[in-house]
C-alpha cells in the first residue's frame, strides 16, 4: 500500500464530494456572518459543519479543529470569552494529536486566540503565559 493511499484510507472515504461541498457551504455562510458582525448567527452553521466533519473524519481532524477554533472566536466576539477559552483549550489539545502537516502552524493561531479569550475572560496571567508560549514557539521556528 502506498503512503498516499494509506492516508486516504486513514482520512476515511465515507464523505462524498457533495457532502464536502455542503460542509464548505456551511463554513462559508458562517464566515460571511462573522464578517458582518453577526457572531451569534455564525455559531449554528459552524456547529453543523463541526458535527459533520467529526462524523466523517473523527474528533482530531484538522477540519474539526479549525472550525471549532472559528466557533470559539465567534463566541468570544459575541461576548462569551469563557466559553471561547474552554473550546480553544480543547482545540489546542486536539492539534497536539492531529496528524495533519499544517497542525503545528494552525495550533499557534489557536493558542493566540486562546490568549485573547483569556484576556477578555479576565484571566490576564493565563493570557500572558499563553502569549509567551506562542512567542517562544515562534522563536524556535526560525
Amino acid at each position: 500500500m502506498t503512503h498516499a493511499f494509506g492516508l486516504v484510507l486513514a482520512l476515511g472515504l465515507s464523505q462524498t464530494p457533495a457532502q464536502v461541498e455542503a460542509i464548505r457551504k456551511l463554513e462559508k455562510e458562517a464566515h460571511e456572518l462573522q464578517r458582518a458582525g453577526r457572531y451569534a448567527d455564525a455559531e449554528k452553521p459552524l456547529q453543523a459543519a463541526i458535527d459533520l466533519w467529526r462524523k466523517y473524519r473523527g474528533p482530531d481532524d484538522v477540519e474539526v479543529l479549525n472550525d471549532t477554533a472559528d466557533l470559539a472566536v465567534a463566541k468570544r466576539r459575541k461576548g462569551d470569552p469563557v466559553a471561547a477559552a474552554a473550546l480553544l483549550e480543547k482545540v489546542v489539545e486536539g492539534f497536539s494529536r492531529c496528524k495533519d502537516p499544517d497542525a503545528p502552524q494552525i495550533k499557534q493561531r489557536a493558542l493566540n486566540n486562546l490568549a485573547a479569550a483569556y484576556k477578555y475572560a479576565g484571566q490576564p496571567k493565563k493570557a500572558q503565559a499563553t502569549w509567551e508560549a506562542v512567542l517562544e514557539a515562534l522563536r524556535g521556528a526560525t
